[in-house]
């Protein structure tokens, strides 16, 4: 998690195929799940970071996953919550 801003848009210009100048958060993770960093422009980069030092961030297993990011998520995942575990919700008339 050294790259800066504009190595990040440079990744997500020619590994993503995706515009970084877009009106768009591009979150990074790194592999021990404990930093996360989120890009997005606005006449500039903005780049923050965020790292963890109890736990990890929840990562999406698959870019299907990765791509259904809401808003709402993104907070969510700032927060530190689990964001991409989903649990089934059990019937109301269901005895346990």
């Amino acid at each position: 998690m050294r790259k800066g801003a504009d190595s990040l848009s440079r990744f997500v210009q020619e590994k993503l195929k995706l515009n970084p100048l877009s009106k768009s958060m591009f979150l990074f993770c790194n592999k021990s799940h404990k930093t996360l960093a989120v890009l997005v422009w606005d006449n500039g980069f903005w780049l923050m970071k965020k790292k963890l030092y109890e736990g990890t961030f929840a990562w999406p297993r698959d870019a299907g996953q990765a791509m259904q990011i809401t808003v709402d998520d993104v907070r969510r995942v700032i927060r530190g919550d689990d964001v991409f575990r989903r649990i089934k919700v059990l019937p109301e008339n269901l005895e346990i």
